[in-house]
This record gives C-alpha cells, structure tokens and sequence, in this order.
C-alpha cells in the first residue's frame, strides 16, 4: 500500500471561484454521478465553498490562463516540477486553472526524540499535554487531537476500514462533526508518533475529465500533494490543475450514459470467429497512448 491523500479545496477553489475569476461569470457545472469524485464534489460544494474563506492567500492559492504556460510555470514555482499540463491549444477557446495549498503547523511545543515503535520498526517522537494534546472517543477508536500554531490541528487515529484515496474524506467528515461536540477523555495522555517525509506523490482526479459546463469541457486534470511530519511541525501541500475547453474542440470526452471510459492501460486481444485463441493479445500503458489525432 503507498501514501494515499485527499484534499477537495484546491478542486473547488479552480472549479468555482477562480473560473468566475478568469470568465467574468460562474460556471454550472454538472456531475456525472457514475464518477465517484464528481459525484462527491456536488455533495461537498457547500462545506468546500465555505471552507474556502478560512485560508489565508498564503495558504491558497490559484491561477488561470488561456496559455498552459502560465498554469506549469504557476507549478514549478510552488513545488511540484512532475505535474504539468498538456498544451491543448490557446485563446478564447482554452482555459487552464491550478490552485497551491501549503498548510504548515507548528505545534505548541517541540515533540520529545528518542522514543520508538518496535511494532512498526520505527524511531518516533512524543507529544504530551503541555502540546495541548487531546484524546476522544469515537466508537471503537481513539481520534487524537494536535493543535498547531497554524490555526488547525492534526487529527490521528487508526484507518477507517476500507477507507482509501477520496473515500477517506466522508469518514473523517463524520469523526470531525463527532468529536468537535464531545468532551475529551480525561484518561488521554500524550500521542507518539512516527515520521514522515513523503515528496510529490499523485493523487487521481481522472474522474474530472469529461465534466461540462454549457459548451466547457474539461480535457485534463492532474494532482498531486506533499506531507512531512517532524518532532517539530506538520506540513501539508497539495496542488491540482486542470484545462478545459470552449466545445470540447476536435476532443470530446462527454460521457453518455451507458459508456465504457477506456480511461486506464489498454489491454487488447484480435480474434476471429471461429477461433478459439486471440490472435494477438496485448497491453498498451497510458504512457505509449498518442495524444494526437492519427491517421
């Protein structure tokens, strides 16, 4: 299993204000309730929208452009050099949108070194209550409770069951409105924890592509984030792009109900009747797909 992360905010930030930023005008944006993630930001563009007014512009950021050079550029300079868009062309016809976010917490004071988890075989730190640390119940886990000198705190506990990637948003969601109305536990104590240092690593929005808004398309979407924890800080970034384009140009990623979205490697076979093996089977990465119109 690898480092799985979810943040909606970027993705409201570009779908919503800084689209009626760069057109003058909002856009209405249907959902493709087949699509997981689409189907999840309709549901959460209340409390994303909301959310939005607590980040400060250091914390959030986002640009857009009718040129993809300014959305990689906008990329590079905010610390993720692997996510860059493709050119799909420029003008009145082309809109490219990225958001940065970088939360960064300090905590109240400085976790003890030395300590070590021989379950996991890892070196560790410890935060005690001087740290401001809390514990609560929340059925049959313990969600611990890190405040930070970053106005939020750091919430741990053990993983919710089956819980990976976007669907890890509405668990938390539930835990938070839980523990944000219950009283600490007065048998909590401290919290040790590991550490972390995990560089830009992708996170699938593909789920995006095809989404429309009157004669808007969105062709691509990318994103990728950040996480480092220390005995001293914790530290978040994550970064989300996307272009869209005014008809879908000689691209049409609509889906029609019904549609198989070959959105993934592609594995193939040729057959003929009469046949029982293919004559040919294959697998054809994403990577070796063109990206052009072929004759």
């Amino acid at each position: 299993m690898t480092a799985s992360f979810a943040t909606v905010y970027p993705i409201a930030k570009c779908l919503w204000p800084e689209t009626e930023k760069f057109l003058g005008h909002e856009l209405n944006w249907e959902f493709n309730e087949a699509r997981p993630l689409q189907r999840m930001m309709r549901i959460l563009r209340e409390p994303a929208m909301s959310g939005l007014e607590s980040f400060s512009p250091g914390e959030l950021k986002a640009v857009s452009a009718d040129n993809v050079n300014v959305i990689n550029r906008f990329l590079r300079e905010n610390g993720f050099r692997n996510m860059n868009l493709t050119d799909m062309g420029s003008g009145s016809n082309f809109m490219y949108l990225a958001a940065a976010m970088k939360l960064l917490g300090e905590y109240l004071q400085y976790g003890e070194k030395g300590h070590y988890l021989p379950k996991i075989s890892r070196k560790a730190f410890r935060l005690g209550k001087e740290a401001g640390v809390k514990h609560f119940q929340y059925g049959d886990k313990v969600v611990v409770e890190i405040p930070t000198k970053g106005n939020f705190s750091l919430l741990v506990t053990s993983p919710f069951e089956k819980a990976l990637g976007w669907e890890m948003v509405l668990p938390w969601a539930i835990a938070i409105r839980s523990i944000t109305t219950s009283r600490p536990l007065d048998t909590g104590n401290g919290v040790i924890l590991s550490m972390a240092n995990i560089d830009e690593t992708p996170m699938d929005v593909s789920d995006l592509v095809g989404m429309t808004a009157g004669d808007w398309v969105v062709c691509q979407a990318k994103m990728a984030a950040k996480f480092s924890l220390t005995p001293f800080q914790v530290k978040f970034e994550s970064a989300f792009a996307m272009g869209a384009m005014r008809g879908g140009g000689h691209a049409k990623p609509a889906v029609q109900p019904g549609d198989y979205v070959a959105d993934h490697d592609l594995a193939f076979a040729i057959m003929r009747k009469g046949q029982v093996l293919p004559l040919v089977a294959g697998l054809v990465p994403v990577a070796d797909l063109a990206n052009e119109d072929l004759r």
